[in-house]
């Protein structure tokens, strides 16, 4: 894969998902333009996906919305981030991830 690829790629994100600020992604799916990249990786890119779900349930288990937000807030402890951890992990499992 070449750089144009994955740039072609998040062009057809963004026109297919709609523009969004603010974050990654929207509400319906939109995307900013690191969103764009995000997802155009994922569609290429094998293994990234993976990588992507298992964000998913760290973000469900540390009922996390923005996880470098979260990990740099002042509050947030080395524990909270092991814990939060191991509670994404043992989510993945049980859904047989």
């Amino acid at each position: 894969m070449k750089p144009s690829d994955l740039l072609h790629q998040a062009g057809t994100e963004l026109a297919q998902r709609g523009y969004h600020k603010g974050d990654l992604t929207g509400l319906n799916g939109e995307v900013c333009a690191l969103g764009a990249m995000h997802y155009a990786a994922m569609a290429l890119v094998p293994g990234l996906q993976t990588y992507t779900q298992a964000l998913g349930y760290l973000r469900q288990a540390g009922q996390i919305v923005h996880i470098t937000s979260w990990n740099d807030d002042p509050h947030t402890t080395a524990e909270d981030v092991a814990l939060a951890f191991k509670q994404a992990e043992a989510a993945a499992l049980e859904a047989g991830e």
